[in-house]
């Protein structure tokens, strides 16, 4: 099965959706103003990527499609929104799960190099002249590993 670079940019777009309301959600619930200003910007940032991932559509002459529109995209959708962010019912799981602040950045590390690993996949299924569209994801997605990485070491251990 070959994915084309208008269904990535859709995973992507649908990924950033659900990465945005996990770090509002979050942001939210932090009593850490520390902790809720990372993810009030990861938050701003995801609106950031979804808006990029929009013009690249655009540039590429492509509108988006309603999503799970019997594309032939569908399993990579549906894996991707399962094995990266949650929708709106698993994200509100998951925050209800996390005890404090300390898991939360470390799900939420987990969960960008989810999108990473993802999106290295969906590569390997879209014809070489077009990867560069998945390799721009991967790059926008690097620096949400490296800030959470440098926030969690530079916090330490943070209070529960």
């Amino acid at each position: 099965m070959r994915i084309t670079p208008r269904e990535a940019l859709q995973i992507a777009i649908e990924i950033e959706v659900q990465g945005e309301r996990f770090y509002k959600k979050y942001a939210a619930r932090t009593r850490s103003r520390q902790v809720r200003d990372v993810f009030l910007f990861l938050s701003k940032q995801e609106r950031g990527h979804k808006a990029l991932y929009e013009k690249m559509l655009q540039a590429e002459a492509m509108q988006p499609t309603e999503p799970f529109a019997g594309d032939p995209a569908l399993f990579y959708r549906v894996i991707g929104r399962n094995s990266v962010f949650q929708d709106d019912i698993g994200s509100k799981v998951y925050i209800k799960n996390l005890r404090n602040d300390k898991m939360a950045l470390l799900f939420a590390l987990e969960r960008e190099k989810g999108t990473i690993t993802f999106f290295k996949k969906i590569s390997r299924l879209i014809r070489f002249d077009n990867a560069v569209i998945t390799k721009k994801i991967i790059i926008e997605e690097h620096k949400h590993v490296r800030l959470l990485s440098e926030v969690i070491k530079k916090l330490g251990t943070i209070s529960k």
